[in-house]
This record gives C-alpha cells, structure tokens and sequence, in this order.
C-alpha cells in the first residue's frame, strides 16, 4: 500500500475522480473523466524520468499530470488536474492508503481480541508469578495479565474507528471552494469533504500515525 507503484496509482485515481465530479457538476466537458482513465490504465513510466522529475519539482504530480495532458484527447488537456495543486493529490492519495491499511490492522485487532477471549475461558483462572524489574513479586493469574493486553486492543481499536479520512481538495492557494465538487468526490472515494483546506494543517496525518 506505500509503494511509489501504489502512491502513483492513487495520485492518478484523484485525476480521475476530479475529473468525475467537476464532469457531473458541469464544469468540465462530459467525457474528460472518462478519458483521463483510459489514459492512467496505459501509462507507461521511466523510472529514471521519475526521479529526474522529483528532483526537478520535490513531488511526481507535475511528470503525472504532463503525462496524462499528453495521453487525453488534446482538446481534454487542459482540464487535466483541473483547480487543484500537487498536495491535494498527494495528501489524497495518502489518506485512501492509510484508510486501508487500517482497516486491515482493525480486522486483525478484532481477531487478537478474540484470540485473547479464548485464551481466558481456557486458562484465565491459571495462577501466574506476576514480576518487577524481571524479579517475582506478587501472584496473579493468567486473566490479570490478559487485561492489559485486552484494553491496550480495546483502546487502539477506538482510536481507529475514531479516525477522520479526508479528501484534499483545496486548490493552489488552499481556496477552492467548491463544495458540491467535493462532497461529490468525497463521496466517490469514500472520504469526509471537509469544507476547510487543510494543507497546513497536518494534524489528521499525526493522528493516524497516533492511532
């Protein structure tokens, strides 16, 4: 899910989805969605031209966004990457990785949990030495030492489901404002349209990386 492979296939399906929802808004031409993901699905990429590029511009959006201007129909081109800016894709593309990943690590917290809720009807009332500095101190049984490990689930599973996955959609200079654009494509991606930019304000990132 964090490969450049992955990050430059999300970056490509903000393209897209822009496209759909400026498309249904009518502020692009009908059928320049359509042609923007016909383009990404037959891109081919230099790796050396990438890393030509992120050294030229510090992100791959730009060489992307050239590449599909070139791939469209030429009268389509120009409203490729339409009102919007590199953080917006990259944040994006950030946010629908994250989204996935944690969902896979909910799934597998929510089988610990139950593994854990096994192993305390099978051996919960089992007396343990309970230590202190790797010394013995006091006796407890195996289901003092579950609690912990069962509350840490717990705590780490809210915080999950507590987390906010938000579209970037704020333009060059954080002022896009579109808001019917951005709740239909937040809608498309499954992620919360905020009205608010949110390009310098890095919090929703720490917060998964918090979580």
């Amino acid at each position: 899910l964090f490969s450049a492979e992955e990050n430059i296939s999300n970056i490509l399906g903000f393209e897209a989805e822009l496209a759909n929802a400026q498309e249904k808004c009518g502020i692009v031409p009908k059928g320049v969605s359509k042609a923007i993901l016909n383009a990404a699905e037959i891109l081919k990429f230099d790796q050396s031209e990438i890393d030509v590029a992120i050294a030229r511009d510090g992100v791959v959006v730009p060489y992307l966004v050239s590449l599909l201007k070139k791939a469209v129909p030429s009268n389509m081109a120009e409203y490729v990457h339409k009102s919007t800016t590199s953080q917006d894709a990259i944040d994006t593309s950030f946010m629908m990785r994250a989204g996935l990943a944690l969902d896979s690590v909910a799934e597998n917290l929510e089988q610990i949990g139950q593994q854990l809720e096994v192993l305390r009807k099978s051996h919960g009332k089992r007396a343990l030495m309970g230590r202190t500095r790797m010394q013995q101190a006091l006796p407890i049984t195996v289901s003092d030492r579950l609690n912990s490990w069962e509350n840490n689930v717990a705590t780490t599973t809210a915080d999950i489901s507590n987390l906010d996955f938000l579209l970037q959609l704020s333009g060059p200079v954080g002022t896009y404002a579109d808001a019917k654009v951005k709740e239909l494509m937040g809608k498309q991606m499954g992620l919360i349209a905020p009205l608010r930019s949110w390009q310098n304000d890095r919090g929703p990132m720490l917060a998964i990386g918090n979580a």
